[in-house]
């Protein structure tokens, strides 16, 4: 199983039931759903500023990186 997704280019991702998932790079995705993933955390994820995100554990998201 993977650990980090980066998708330079990747505008959706979807991720069920990914539990070694730790990191996310995708500066452009716009909306990500990550169902699953207990290892995620907002600090490693990075993605476009008006990005959807579902699925993370119900914290606080504002230290995610955003990038414009």
């Amino acid at each position: 199983l993977f650990s980090e997704i980066k998708a330079s280019e990747a505008r959706s991702i979807r991720c069920e039931d990914c539990p070694n998932l730790e990191e996310i790079a995708a500066p452009n995705c716009v909306e990500l759903f990550c169902e699953g993933s207990p290892l995620l955390k907002e600090e490693n994820i990075e993605v476009a500023y008006d990005c959807e995100i579902e699925g993370l554990e119900k914290k606080s998201i504002k230290n995610v990186k955003i990038w414009i």
